[in-house]
């Protein structure tokens, strides 16, 4: 190569990294007023990205948990409609999918789970301030006798004060085919009568304190201040879940695996840091 062709060659290069330079600089420099703008709201994103993986995070044990017991079909449909009815009724969505939770696991079935989830709103509404303590108190007693595998004495005592006795004496009198009170204490006081009577029992006893059917004290209670900022939390925590499942949530996620394996995680947190601070 003569010293003429090498002398155009090295300029050409030269003018070649000067361009890229250039764009570089022009490619940071608008980077630079981007992350400008980011500063502005960046206290406000980490906390909505806060707030979305929390519900991810919800969504995906409370699934793990549900889909053990019902599958995986049933157990997104039991989450579905869980979250739907904290959405209508109020109540916190975790307590709420926690109870379904346990009341499949026991082998309860998932229109009955569902039920008594619902009717522990009732409970809850109807006892004021004691109300919480309450729907926890014969959740307890409904696990207890569930696990056990009959109902007791002792469990009939659990739910003094909270719901009334006669009509889930009379529940277990129909269910085990007694014609007298006196029958179902005996068959209760020797530990005949099956756990899985407590569902149908408790669902009797609530219908018959607020009379009318299961929903219909939690529905009252869902218009109330209370009430309403519950299902807003509920909307909330709903539509974070559910971004996991949308494409643009995917497309992020691949997005940011890929920028750390570029840059790796250290340089691509102080990246993120550098955006929002």
């Amino acid at each position: 190569m003569s010293i003429d062709d090498h002398g155009q060659a090295t300029s050409k290069a030269a003018g070649a990294t000067t361009g890229w330079l250039n764009k570089l600089h022009d490619s940071l420099h608008i980077f630079d007023i981007l992350a400008r703008g980011f500063r502005v709201v960046g206290a406000e994103a980490v906390e909505m990205a806060r707030k979305i993986q929390q519900a991810v995070s919800f969504k995906e044990g409370a699934l793990l948990g549900l889909q053990t017991s019902l599958g995986a079909k049933g157990g997104s449909k039991m989450f579905d409609d869980v979250m739907g009815m904290a959405v209508r009724f109020g109540g916190s969505p975790q307590a709420m999918v926690g109870q379904a939770q346990d009341f499949a696991r026991f082998k309860a079935p998932p229109q009955m789970a569902l039920l008594l989830t619902k009717a522990m709103l009732d409970v809850k509404a109807l006892g004021g301030v004691h109300g919480q303590r309450d729907a926890d108190e014969v959740t307890s007693a409904v696990m207890d006798a569930l696990s056990e595998g009959k109902i007791t004495e002792r469990t009939m005592r659990r739910f003094k004060g909270i719901l009334p006795l006669q009509p889930m004496l009379k529940s277990i009198m129909t269910a085990q085919g007694l014609r007298s009170p006196a029958e179902a204490h005996r068959q209760l006081q020797e530990g005949v009568v099956p756990g899985d009577r407590v569902m149908g029992m408790v669902l009797e006893g609530t219908q018959a304190l607020q009379k009318g059917p299961i929903g219909t004290s939690a529905l009252k209670a869902a218009g109330n201040l209370e009430g309403l900022i519950e299902r807003l939390q509920a909307r909330t925590l709903k539509l974070f879940s559910g971004i996991a499942d949308t494409p643009g949530f995917k497309k992020m996620e691949g997005a940011f695996g890929n920028l750390v394996k570029v840059l790796g995680e250290g340089k691509t947190q102080g990246l993120l840091n550098d955006l929002v601070n």
